[in-house]
């Protein structure tokens, strides 16, 4: 069920917003937020038609994941999967700066593995980043003021914000304070876009 409130609750709230006091200027807010998972694809330009995956096996400890044509292996905490394809996906990276270090090491396994290719690039696909503002937020007012947003709380506890500001991505807005982005693939669009939300909710009362 969506939550909809009464023309006396948002009389409430903007009574409530007009008389509370906040500590922060929403002008001068910089939001501190952590990146808590990144998830990148390389793509290998083969010289041969597909990757011998056997290949890689025999220099390296590998898992075969179910159902897909790959193999599995782990570079400093990274899981890295090889595709026979030459599509690689990299996951559970915790800091963006570190994927050149782990594109080197990639190369260095398939060298040692034979696997020729004439180019090699890797791009982030999915960056998701956790702020806490340590001030609840009224998830029931934020689901009217903001645009693309829906809050089910029997469903799910967070409010939910799709596309904010035309951006690519999802935000996760928790009652208790805790807001998490997911979805963006730009580590400029993630700065500015976190911050113009924060920015908003404050400006708009919806921090108590």
């Amino acid at each position: 069920m969506y939550y909809q409130a009464t023309k006396k609750d948002q009389l409430l709230f903007d009574e409530q917003r007009l008389s509370s006091v906040t500590l922060e200027s929403p002008s001068q807010l910089e939001v501190d937020y952590k990146i808590i998972n990144v998830v990148a694809m390389g793509v290998l330009t083969l010289v041969e038609a597909s990757i011998d995956l056997a290949k890689i096996e025999a220099v390296i400890p590998v898992k075969h994941p179910n159902y897909f044509p790959c193999v599995m292996f782990k570079v400093d905490g990274v899981s890295i999967l090889v595709f026979k394809n030459g599509k690689i996906i990299l996951t559970a990276i915790k800091d963006p700066s570190l994927i050149p270090d782990l594109k080197v090491a990639i190369q260095e396994i398939l060298a040692a593995a034979g696997i020729k290719y004439t180019k090699f690039t890797i791009e982030i696909q999915n960056l998701v980043a956790m702020t806490n503002l340590h001030h609840r937020i009224n998830l029931e007012m934020t689901c009217l003021t903001l645009e693309n947003c829906l809050y089910e709380p029997e469903q799910f506890p967070a409010a939910i914000v799709k596309k904010y500001n035309g951006q690519r991505g999802v935000f996760l807005i928790f009652g208790n304070s805790k807001i998490i982005y997911l979805g963006c693939n730009s580590l400029t669009h993630l700065d500015t876009t976190i911050n113009a939300l924060v920015k908003e909710l404050y400006e708009t009362g919806l921090v108590e």
